[in-house]
């Protein structure tokens, strides 16, 4: 693409040819199109585009400071941006804020914007918006603004003298966007080099730390180790590389400004033929210059294990078919694995669901890079020490931790400070059940499974120890691990728990408690509720429901009927009904989730869809000489019907 140009073009036309030149005619429509429908996340955009118009102007006025970026919170609704450029005066503010198409970066590839449409993409959001420009000792302020008429105006509304130094703010009024902003300004702020004075230090805290999740960075980009999409990375800009360019390569290529062609709304990348070739050359020459980047890296490492640690690395995602296409030794970076007939390594690990218990593997290779990403903890073995690591670990979910033998430390070569003491971690164990120790009971927890087909009620839960330290627990009385009172159905438990999250009085966990069990010292001294009464309890304040019966067929004959006019008739009554049809599948859930929990006396229903279905055939009769199923009706009877309903309502 390099510069941005008008070509030109040498056409010959006969002079027996009347020829007229096409034409762009300013109205509120093409306005519409070229401030938001070209883009497609608009929040990301307008975070995009002004803050790629602020690091021009640092550029233009030669400026190191930083910009300031300040992002909608719930105290303040509003989103700004300050740069610290040269300013511009109000011919210029009204030049660029008011021509579309006109950009002053055009001719030079210094320059991340040059299509002259950046700096109208808050319309894209709102109505109205803000300029302060600082120009020469002169505050300016405007309100660029859309007329009656739908089409953008700029207003100049005060100037004075200021002391403030050069430069232009941008700021628009953004309330219930907090969530939106936060999260868009992650992904548009990663691929800054610079990173502007953020007044929100959290999403300060998530760019660094996606900045921070590429492993090999690099004159040529940046890179993951595992699976995931490549960008091409121009002007602090990201462009999705389509997936037959990418190789499988994770991250993001470097490129110069000016060297891709893309979209209007700089989302995505123009496919031309010379963005297309210079993509597939790139790639290549990525890929073959990587895996040396990759090498060195790790060979840089002084310690074997850390070493052998970034290779496992690099060698679990998708990384790995680059590395082994070079003709590089990567293979001198592992470490040795165990010896037939020496002692193995002991490893545990717990997934991440509830319901998982922890798994014991005897290895003779070091695990360095779990497949799950779960945390790795090294300690040095211990004997007789098996029940207390089983019982911690059931707390310790998505972890894996590795039992070592000093020779076997010694062995991999890992640093000292990465070797844990078991019993400065893994607290003692209690072997009571019901009480014996105050503090300490034994309990089934329901691990998330039900009653059915090959699942018997014990397979339903796991045996945990739990801490009395005054935390409410929900429970159920268990005989032969059947539930026992109000919910005695191993099979409802799992519509129990989604139907408590639907309603926001969702719990972690529900405790099988057996009969015997309930007259200890453990239940007494603990905070237990019952199922039934934490369910009274927190459903006490729910409020009723008013559920729209939805009667298909038999008791609302005419429900096909309104769906087939849904597209075809423009008629209130068909709108409203069609409307209230899906009202009933959003009220569906809640209807569900009270049903469920035994609230039914909440739930009150109202036959509306019946009522307007009346009003309908009421107002055109005409509609009872159908078959009394609308599924039934022809396209032809539906066409007469419309033009009789058509030629009454004119």
């Amino acid at each position: 693409m390099a510069i941005l140009s008008d070509n030109k073009h040498d056409v010959s036309v006969s002079n027996d040819f009347k020829t007229s030149g096409f034409k762009i005619q300013a109205s509120a429509k093409a306005f519409e199109i070229l401030s938001s429908n070209i883009y497609t996340n608009k929040v990301r955009a307008v975070i995009r585009e002004y803050n790629c118009n602020a690091y021009d102007a640092h550029v233009d006025a030669g400026t190191e400071r930083t910009w300031d970026v300040h992002l909608p919170t719930h105290l303040e609704c509003y989103f700004s941006v300050r740069d610290y450029g040269t300013g511009l005066s109000d011919e210029s503010v009204r030049e660029i804020f008011t021509t579309y198409f006109h950009s002053t970066k055009t001719n030079s590839n210094n320059f991340v914007g040059a299509l002259g449409l950046g700096s109208k993409s808050a319309f894209s959001l709102v109505d109205s918006f803000t300029v302060v420009s600082y120009y020469n000792g002169i505050k300016s302020d405007y309100s660029c603004y859309k007329d009656q008429t739908g089409e953008p105006q700029v207003a100049l509304l005060t100037s004075s003298e200021t002391d403030q130094p050069n430069g232009l703010e941008v700021s628009m009024s953004v309330d219930g966007r907090q969530d939106d902003f936060e999260y868009e300004a992650v992904n548009v702020f990663k691929y800054f080099d610079v990173l502007p004075n953020i007044n929100d230090k959290e999403v300060v805290k998530n760019v660094l730390k996606a900045k921070e999740d590429y492993k090999f960075v690099c004159d040529e980009g940046s890179f993951n180790t595992g699976y995931g999409s490549l960008y091409a990375r121009m002007g602090n800009v990201s462009y999705k590389i389509p997936n037959e360019y990418k190789s499988d390569l994770s991250g993001f290529i470097n490129f110069e400004i000016g060297d891709l062609s893309f979209n209007a709304g700089r989302e995505e990348l123009s496919m031309d033929d010379s963005t297309k070739t210079l993509l597939k050359s790139r790639v290549r020459q990525v890929t073959d210059s990587l895996a040396s980047v990759v090498h060195d890296k790790i060979e840089a490492e002084q310690c074997k294990f850390t070493r052998a640690k970034k290779k496992a690395e690099v060698y679990s995602g998708s990384m790995r078919s680059v590395l082994r296409s070079s003709t590089l030794d990567f293979g001198k970076f592992e470490l040795p694995s165990i010896k037939d007939g020496d002692e193995r390594i002991t490893s545990y690990k717990r997934g991440t669901w509830h319901r998982d218990s922890p798994d014991i593997e005897s290895l003779v290779r070091l695990p360095l890079v779990n497949s799950n990403d779960w945390k790795i903890r090294y300690f040095l073995h211990k004997d007789r020490m098996k029940t207390r690591i089983m019982e911690w670990m059931r707390n310790q979910r998505g972890s894996q931790i590795v039992l070592l033998k000093q020779e076997q430390i010694d062995l991999f070569g890992i640093p000292a400070d990465l070797i844990e003491d078991l019993d400065e971690v893994v607290p003692k164990s209690s072997n009571s059940y019901g009480g014996s120790s105050p503090t300490r009971s034994k309990v089934a927890e329901w691990n998330g499974k039900t009653t059915g087909w090959r699942v018997k009620a014990n397979e339903c839960w796991g045996d945990v120890e739990i801490d009395n330290d005054g935390s409410e627990r929900v429970y159920v009385e268990i005989n032969r691990y059947e539930p026992q009172g109000k919910f005695n159905d191993m099979s409802q438990f799992k519509n129990i728990m989604d139907s408590l999250d639907h309603l926001g009085i969702g719990i972690s966990s529900i405790y099988g408690l057996k009969t015997a069990f309930l007259k200890t010292k453990g239940f007494k001294q603990g905070n237990w509720i019952s199922l039934t009464s934490y369910i009274e309890r927190e459903s006490a304040d729910l409020p009723e429901i008013k559920v729209i019966q939805n009667r298909k067929h038999y008791d609302n004959p005419y429900q096909e009927l309104f769906t087939k006019l849904a597209n075809k008739l423009d008629n209130e009554i068909v709108k409203e009904y069609n409307d209230t049809v899906k009202l009933t599948e959003a009220e569906h859930s809640d209807k569900f989730a009270y049903s469920v929990l035994g609230l039914g006396d909440k739930i009150k229903s109202e036959d509306k869809l019946q009522q307007i279905a009346d009003r309908f055939i009421a107002e055109y009769p005409v509609v009872e000489l159908l078959h009394w199923d609308g599924s039934h009706a022809s396209d032809r009877q539906i066409e007469v019907l419309i033009n009789h309903i058509q030629g009454e309502t004119k």
